[in-house]
C-alpha cells in the first residue's frame, strides 16, 4: 500500500511530467529578458515576458509535486504521446502571451505566431517594421527550442529509463549513440554548433550580431523568421544567401547523418536512401525550376539561377527565407512544383517538416517493386530492401502500410486545409501554397494569412502548423489517449 502511494501512475505522472514542461515553458520565456543587456531602452517590454514566465514555473513546479520523490511508474500505451502533446499546448499558450500583454495583438493571432515558431514555420503576422528586438530574440528562441524539440531538451536532463518513449514520441527515430541522454545532448551539439557558425559567417558577410543571430537560428531550425521585412531578399548580397542555402541544407538533414559526416563516413552517406533521393529531387525539379522562373520574366539568368537555387531550397528545406517580394507573379507550373517541394519536406531526424523524404522514397520503391513484380513468376518471393545509413534493411508490409495511412491522412488534412482557405476567398492555387507551407512547416506566403484575414483562416493554419510539426498519428492518439484519461480519472470519484 505504502509502496503504491510512493509510485506516480497515469494521470499522476502525466501530470508530473506536465509540470516539468510548464516549468521549462517558463524558462523559455524568460530568455529574451537578456536582449535587455544590449538594449536597455527596452525595459518597458519587460513585464511580458516575466509575469507568463513566473507563473508558468510556479504553476509546473506545483505540477511537478506528483511525481516529487516518488518512483515514475511505466507508461501506460499512448500516454507518452499525451505527454508530447500536452507540452506542446501548454509551451504555445505560454509563448503567445507575451504578444497578447502586449496589447498589439489578439489572442488568435498571438497563437497564430506562438505555433509558427515553435513549429518551425515561419508565418508572421507581426509588424516587422515596428517590433521592438526582443520580441524578435523571443521568436528565434522559439524556432531554437521548436527545431529541436522541446521534449528533446526534456529528454537531455531525464534518464534513458524515463525518457526514451517520450523521445520516440516527438518523432526522433534514431538515436545517435547507444545512449539516449548522450543522444540528445550530441543532437543539441551538432545543432548549436552550426547556429554559431552561421552567426559567425553572416557577421564576416557583413550582417549586425543581431541579425546573425536571428538569422541563423532562422536557417538551421529551418523556422524562416527574419528581422527584416524584405527576409533575405534584403540585403541583396549573394554571399549571404549562399551561406543561407547551407545552412537551410544543414538543417533539413538527419543529425545522424551529420554524424556520419564528422566520423568520414562519406560513402555510407552517400548510398543512404534519403541523400539519393534528395539528389534526384535536386537533379529533376531544380532545372525545371530554375527555367520556369527564367520564363516567368527575369532577364538575367544568374539572377534566376540565384533566386531558383535560393528558393527551391527555403521551399524543400521548410524554411520559408525569401529573396523575392511575392509569390503571387509566379506561373502555376511554378507553383505546382514549390507545393510538391513543401509536402515532401526534409529529412527524417531533422528540424524540417513536411512528409518527410524518407516516406516519400518509400512510396516510390514500392511503385517500382510492384511494377517488377508483374514481370516476375507468383512462386518467386521477393524481400523489399533499402539502404539505410549503409546497411540494407527489410522493409515489410506493416511499415509500408503505416507509411501509405500516414501520407493519406496527411494529403486528406491538406485538402480539407485547402478547402477552408478557398471558403474564405483564396483562389485554389493560392489555396494550396498557402496551406501546404502551413503543414509543411515551411513559412512561404502567398499572402492568404496575413494579419488581417478571418479568423478561421488563422485557426486553419495554426490546426495544419500544429499537427504538421508533431505528425497526424501523435495528434490524434494523443488526444484519444487524453480523452480515455480524463474519462477514468473522473469515473474513480
Amino acid at each position: 500500500m505504502n509502496q503504491h502511494f510512493k509510485q506516480a501512475t497515469g494521470f499522476s505522472l502525466i501530470l508530473g511530467y506536465l509540470g516539468i514542461t510548464t516549468m521549462l515553458a517558463g524558462g523559455i520565456t524568460l530568455l529574451p529578458l537578456f536582449t535587455l543587456f544590449f538594449y536597455p531602452e527596452e525595459i518597458s517590454q519587460a513585464k511580458y515576458f516575466i509575469i507568463p514566465g513566473i507563473l508558468a514555473i510556479l504553476i509546473g513546479y506545483i505540477l511537478n509535486f506528483y511525481i516529487r520523490g516518488k518512483e515514475k511508474g511505466q507508461l501506460q500505451k499512448n500516454q507518452d504521446m499525451v505527454i508530447v502533446l500536452l507540452t506542446w499546448i501548454i509551451a504555445i499558450l505560454v509563448s503567445a502571451f507575451p504578444f497578447v500583454l502586449s496589447g498589439n495583438y489578439s489572442f488568435t493571432q498571438a497563437i497564430f505566431e506562438a505555433t509558427s515558431g515553435l513549429s518551425t514555420t515561419g508565418f508572421s503576422i507581426i509588424d516587422i517594421a515596428n517590433t521592438p528586438n526582443i520580441f524578435f530574440i523571443h521568436r528565434s528562441i522559439l524556432l531554437f527550442f521548436g527545431g529541436i524539440g522541446l521534449v528533446l531538451i526534456m529528454t537531455s536532463v531525464l534518464s534513458d529509463v524515463y525518457g526514451m518513449r517520450l523521445y520516440h514520441a516527438e518523432g526522433h527515430a534514431d538515436r545517435l549513440m547507444p545512449n539516449l541522454l548522450k543522444s540528445a545532448r550530441m543532437i543539441i551539439l551538432i545543432y548549436s554548433a552550426y547556429i554559431t557558425m552561421g552567426v559567425i559567417l553572416y557577421i564576416i558577410a557583413g550582417m549586425s550580431p543581431f541579425d546573425a543571430i536571428n538569422h541563423a537560428i532562422s536557417a538551421v531550425s529551418t523556422g524562416g523568421f527574419s528581422t527584416k521585412v524584405e527576409s533575405i531578399g534584403y540585403y541583396n548580397d549573394p554571399l549571404i544567401e549562399w551561406i543561407t542555402i547551407v545552412l537551410m541544407i544543414l538543417g533539413s538533414t538527419n543529425f545522424l547523418i551529420h554524424l556520419m559526416l564528422i566520423q568520414g563516413k562519406f560513402q555510407t552517406v552517400l548510398r543512404h536512401c534519403e541523400t539519393k533521393f534528395s539528389l534526384g529531387i535536386f537533379a529533376v525539379l531544380l532545372p525545371l525550376s530554375v527555367i520556369l522562373l527564367f520564363q516567368s520574366g527575369y532577364t538575367h539568368a544568374k539572377e534566376a539561377f540565384q533566386d531558383g537555387v535560393f528558393q527551391f531550397v527555403s521551399a524543400l528545406s521548410t524554411t520559408g527565407l525569401q529573396t523575392i517580394p511575392t509569390f503571387s507573379t509566379w506561373p502555376a507550373s511554378l507553383i505546382f512544383i514549390f507545393v510538391l517541394l513543401m509536402l515532401i519536406g526534409g529529412s527524417t531526424g531533422s528540424t524540417a517538416g513536411g512528409l518527410k523524404q524518407y516516406r516519400v522514397y518509400i512510396v516510390f520503391k514500392e511503385m517500382i517493386w510492384y511494377i517488377q513484380g508483374l514481370f516476375l513468376s507468383h512462386r518467386v518471393i521477393r524481400i523489399h530492401t533499402i539502404n539505410r545509413y549503409g546497411k540494407m534493411e527489410r522493409i515489410d508490409f506493416v511499415e509500408k502500410n503505416k507509411i501509405f495511412i500516414f501520407i493519406l491522412l496527411y494529403l486528406s488534412l491538406f485538402a480539407m486545409g485547402t478547402f477552408i482557405f478557398t471558403l474564405s476567398g483564396a483562389s485554389l492555387e493560392h489555396a494550396m501554397f498557402e496551406f501546404s507551407s502551413a503543414i509543411g512547416n515551411v513559412g512561404l506566403s502567398i499572402g492568404v494569412t496575413n494579419s488581417e484575414a478571418d479568423p478561421l483562416i488563422h485557426w486553419t493554419a495554426i490546426i495544419g502548423m500544429f499537427v504538421g510539426r508533431l505528425e497526424i498519428y501523435i495528434v490524434f492518439l494523443g488526444l484519444i489517449q487524453f480523452y480515455r484519461e480524463g474519462k477514468a480519472k473522473v469515473s474513480k470519484r
